[in-house]
């Protein structure tokens, strides 16, 4: 047992006090007398915090910082100092991104999220997934086509089409069309929300400010995760990748100088061409979230396709195959089906990140991973099928052209908004 110099004792470690080692064991440490009476005294103190909790207000903080300040040399102090500091900015920073704002119990808290959301895909569904897990309510902002183009580039579809998509998520409880880009504190109060969220990227606006600057400085601002591996950008690239294929082209048509020849130029040598999403177990479960099963006399409904990308075309079907029964299964067909069906370049999206849209879909009720090409006997038995429909001819007339009575990806658009916005897109596009 040893003193110190205001009186209190505290006892040595030793093995039967749950000590890693004893003061002996350090003579083997080639440390000095001294150093190695300051080391046992540390030790003493914490095991004997260990071994009791009640005596761990006989030993105040200050003899605590004492202590250490002794054992720990003047550049290990300093080292520990500054990455105290460096954690203090970043708690800082969180503070000002998710302040806590006192809710009433039993109150429904409303989320608002806003952006772009062109060429609707699994990483935009992803976000408006997390978006609605920060509270009960959420009310997502589709940026106008003005504020878009002027941040970003002109989005390849207008924002009739993109509330459209959006507000067919789940996750969505409403959709506010033609929102500006930025979002002051003006435009958060409009629409009745107590936070505004997005995800971790940097948001800049067409002066490269901040476009969430009023609301972090609130305390208003929740942040989420952004999802890797998927954008806009990558899908233009894989489109035009295969737009450039000869193999594609209409009969009659010839190359020449477009934007779009400029643009796969460029993303032939970019790696977000190619790169996929890392698909887990964890996140077709929360993508699965409240998958029901079919009651009792439901009348079951199975839609197939590649949909490849999703677009309104395929949004439309699902919606009116829905109409048909009370509940909706649809059949995805897998990479290696996709492309022996459609040719080289194909599949633009791969099967898990096909199938994630999908599930998205408030429409969805089931998801059949791999369905096969012919509707068969087992299947129908399987899923109890009373009524079956087929989206293959949205796809069969290429997702390139328009689409009889419901929305496109045309190469047309493609091309124009490459031509009015070449650079912006080259600088890649957030959303």
């Amino acid at each position: 047992m040893s003193s110190h110099a205001n009186g209190s004792q505290v006892h040595s470690p030793s093995r039967t006090c749950d000590s890693p080692f004893s003061l002996s064991d350090t003579v083997a440490w080639g440390l000095s007398d001294e150093d190695r009476e300051r080391l046992h005294d540390l030790l003493a103190a914490f095991v004997r915090i260990q071994e009791d909790a009640k005596l761990t207000a006989a030993i105040s903080e200050q003899e605590k910082r004492g202590l250490l300040d002794q054992f720990l040399s003047e550049d290990c102090r300093d080292k520990a100092v500054a990455d105290v500091e460096l954690l203090r900015k970043y708690l800082n920073f969180l503070r000002g991104c998710s302040l806590e704002k006192p809710i009433a119990a039993g109150r429904v808290v409303s989320i608002y999220c806003d952006g772009v959301f062109d060429l609707t895909h699994s990483g935009h569904f992803n976000a408006l997934r997390q978006a609605k897990a920060l509270g009960d309510r959420l009310v997502v902002g589709i940026n106008s086509d003005a504020s878009a183009a002027a941040a970003k580039g002109m989005p390849i579809m207008n924002e009739r089409e993109r509330a459209t998509m959006v507000r067919a998520c789940k996750w969505v409880d409403d959709v506010i069309e033609a929102t500006p880009y930025e979002v002051t504190m003006d435009l958060f109060r409009s629409t009745g929300c107590d936070y505004v969220c997005h995800g971790d990227d940097l948001a800049l606006g067409e002066a490269g400010n901040d476009v969430y600057a009023e609301p972090r400085a609130a305390g208003l601002l929740k942040v989420f995760r952004r999802t890797e591996g998927i954008s806009t950008t990558t899908i233009v690239s894989r489109l035009l990748l295969v737009a450039k294929d000869p193999l594609h082209w209409p009969p009659g048509m010839v190359e020449k100088p477009t934007a779009v020849a400029e643009w796969v130029a460029k993303t032939q040598a970019n790696a977000s061409a190619s790169k996929q999403v890392l698909m887990n177990s964890k996140r077709l479960l929360q993508f699965m979230a409240n998958v029901r099963q079919p009651k009792e006399g439901d009348k079951v409904v199975y839609i197939d396709g590649p949909f490849d990308p999703l677009h309104l075309g395929h949004l439309h079907a699902i919606q009116k195959a829905k109409a048909l029964g009370d509940f909706l299964v649809v059949g995805i067909h897998d990479d290696k089906t996709v492309h022996r069906q459609r040719g080289r370049g194909f599949p633009i999206l791969n099967l898990l990140e096909r199938t994630l849209a999908l599930l998205a879909l408030r429409d969805v009720d089931e998801v059949v991973i791999g369905a096969p090409w012919k509707v068969d006997d087992f299947l129908l038995r399987s899923y109890r099928v009373d009524v079956v429909c087929s989206a293959r001819e949205c796809d069969e007339v290429g997702i390139f052209q328009q689409m009889g009575g419901g929305g496109s990806v045309p190469v047309s658009l493609v091309d124009e908004s490459l031509s009015t916005s070449t650079a912006a897109f080259s600088s890649g596009r957030a959303e």
